[in-house]
C-alpha cells in the first residue's frame, strides 16, 4: 500500500532533486519519527487545573498499571535486544507501533481518570480517548512544554497549508515547522480514510465533507494512527530492501518517542495521584 497520495509520484520527483532514490516512502516514514522523536525531548505535561478532591481509586487502576509495567518492560527488553542483535529490528518495526501506543492509551487512561474522577474513562474507546486529550488541552486544562503538541487544527486549515514539493523525502530537514505541517496533513488523511469506512461512503461530499472539515487533529495521534497502520493495514515500507542501519534507526526513534511521552505523562500522573490519593502510581 502506498502512504503517500494517489497522485503523488515520489519516484519521479526525487530524480528531479537529486537522482535515483531507494524506498521513498521508508524515508518518509522515517523523517516523519526522527521528528517526533526529537520533537519531544524533555517533554513534560502539566495538569493546570485546582485539584482538591480525594478518592478511593477503582480497583481497575491497579489493572491498568500493571499492563504499563508489562508493556514498558517489553519495549525495553526489545530495544536492548536490538542493541545485541541489530538484524532484529527487521522484525521489530512492525510491532514497535502498536507496543508504543497501548503503553500511551494506559498512560491516557489513567491521566483522564485521575483528572475526572470519572470511571468512565477506564472503558472509553480508543479514538474517544484522544479526542478528550485534545479537548483538554485545548481547554488548557493540560498543556505540554512543547507548544507542537499542544496545537489543534481543523482539517479545513491543514487542507490549505502549503507544502513545497519533495520535502517529505528530504533527510534532516531544517524548517521544522514545515515537517511538522506534513505530518499533520498526513495524520489528516489518515483520519479521512477512517472517517469514509466508517461513513462507508466513498467520496467526501455534502454534509460529511463539512462535519469532517470541523474536526481537529493533534501531534499527539501520531501515535494512534500508526498503531492503526500497524494493526490492520500493514506497514510494507518496511519490506523494501532497506539497511538494517535504517531500520534500527527506525526502531530507536520510535521507542525513544515512546519513553518521551511515558516520562512526560508519568510525571502528570504521579503528581495528580499524589492529590487523589495521597500515593505514587508509577514508580518505573
Amino acid at each position: 500500500m502506498n502512504f503517500l497520495p494517489k497522485d503523488y509520484d515520489l519516484e519521479a520527483a526525487w530524480k528531479k532533486v537529486s537522482g535515483p532514490f531507494e524506498h521513498p516512502d521508508f524515508v518518509t516514514h522515517a523523517n516523519y519519527l526522527h521528528f517526533m522523536c526529537e520533537s519531544s525531548k524533555n517533554l513534560e505535561l502539566k495538569c493546570n487545573l485546582d485539584i482538591n478532591k480525594q478518592i478511593t481509586l477503582d480497583k481497575r487502576v491497579s489493572q491498568k498499571i500493571k499492563l504499563i509495567e508489562l508493556t514498558l518492560e517489553n519495549l525495553k527488553e526489545e530495544k536492548r535486544n536490538i542493541d545485541k542483535y541489530p538484524d532484529y529490528a527487521v522484525v521489530c518495526v512492525s510491532w514497535v507501533p502498536v507496543k508504543s501506543y497501548y503503553l500511551i492509551f494506559n498512560l491516557l487512561i489513567l491521566l483522564q481518570y485521575l483528572k475526572s474522577t470519572s470511571n468512565t474513562y477506564l472503558t472509553i474507546n480508543h479514538s474517544g480517548l484522544f479526542d478528550s486529550l485534545r479537548e483538554a488541552l485545548e481547554k488548557k486544562e493540560f498543556t505540554f512544554n512543547i507548544d507542537y503538541f499542544n496545537q489543534a487544527h481543523s482539517v479545513e486549515e491543514i487542507w490549505k497549508w502549503k507544502i513545497p514539493k519533495w520535502e517529505n523525502v528530504k533527510r534532516n530537514s531544517a524548517d521544522e515547522d514545515l515537517r511538522y505541517k506534513q505530518i499533520m496533513k498526513k495524520l489528516a488523511l489518515y483520519s479521512v480514510e477512517d472517517f469514509k469506512r466508517n461513513k462507508k461512503i466513498k467520496r467526501l461530499v455534502g454534509e460529511n465533507k463539512v462535519q469532517f472539515s470541523k474536526s481537529k487533529i493533534n501531534l499527539s495521534e501520531f501515535l494512534y494512527w500508526y498503531r492503526i497502520k500497524a494493526n490492520y493495514r500493514d506497514m510494507e515500507f518496511i519490506d523494501k530492501g532497506v539497511n538494517i542501519n535504517e531500520f534500527v534507526s527506525f526502531y530507536n526513534d520510535y521507542f525513544e518517542l515512546s519513553m518521551n511521552f511515558y516520562l512526560a505523562m508519568k510525571e502528570c500522573i504521579n503528581s495528580l495521584s499524589q492529590k487523589r490519593a495521597n500515593k505514587i502510581l508509577l514508580n518505573l
